[in-house]
């Protein structure tokens, strides 16, 4: 654990069920961080520890926009002791930021258990208060989080002003009753090009749908896939 880690790990008392915040080192906070991330629903790979872990040792040491390399804090949120948020934030430049880079990492790093984000938002607005900070930058947070409603509420209740502007545009489609009656709501001409494609994806071969279970697996799959994109 770093000096400034140190000097951040007590935090806001317990009160009614809400969130105490604390800094807390990768490696303390990592296994509970990971059942945390299996438990979200959707859960992109940006906010499990794993995905940090990569980051760092290929990123960890590059200059950001102020000109200065990441400075990890990963604050832990915790209700009775058990672990319901991590936000990872970077406190190199003159505010905090989230760690990494909204130009390689789709969503932010962030995981927080469902209907405990009012709870880490205030506890999130406190510990800034407390350490003296004059802002915070959240990027790549989906216009549907809940996430991002409670950190306005949050903002206004501790006296923040607070502003929101479009990052990128992440199209998606809700499939419904599955993928059958998905076909069937598109329009003609899109109905014959996605069954043309299919028919001639059966035509190239054999096709067949594979799960990779484990890290061993996962790996394997990843190089698999890189050779292809190569190629």
């Amino acid at each position: 654990m770093s000096d400034r880690e140190g000097e951040r790990t007590h935090r806001r008392r317990p009160d009614n069920g809400l969130a105490l915040v604390a800094s807390e080192s990768f490696e303390t906070l990592e296994p509970d961080w990971a059942r945390l991330h299996a438990t979200l629903e959707p859960a992109p790979p940006f906010g499990h520890p794993a995905w940090h872990a990569t980051w760092l040792r290929h990123f960890g040491d590059v200059p950001g926009p102020e000109g200065a390399a990441p400075e990890p804090v990963y604050l832990a949120f915790r209700v009775e002791g058990e672990l319901v948020g991590v936000v990872p934030l970077d406190v190199a430049g003159p505010r905090p930021s989230l760690l990494g880079d909204p130009n390689i990492c789709d969503y932010s790093p962030i995981a927080i258990a469902a209907g405990q984000e009012g709870s880490v938002a205030d506890a999130l607005f406190e510990w800034l208060q407390e350490d003296l900070s004059t802002g915070i930058a959240l990027w790549g947070l989906p216009a549907e989080a809940p996430f991002k409603a409670a950190i306005g509420l949050a903002a206004r209740a501790h006296g923040w002003d607070s502003s929101e502007e479009q990052e990128a545009s992440c199209p998606t489609v809700a499939i419904g009753e599955g993928f059958e009656a998905f076909v069937a709501a598109l329009g003609k001409h899109d109905r014959h090009e996605l069954r043309r494609k299919l028919r001639n994806l059966e035509a190239a071969g054999t096709v067949a749908f594979s799960s990779a279970t484990g890290p061993a697996e996962a790996g394997e799959a990843v190089e698999r896939l890189l050779h292809m994109m190569r190629v």
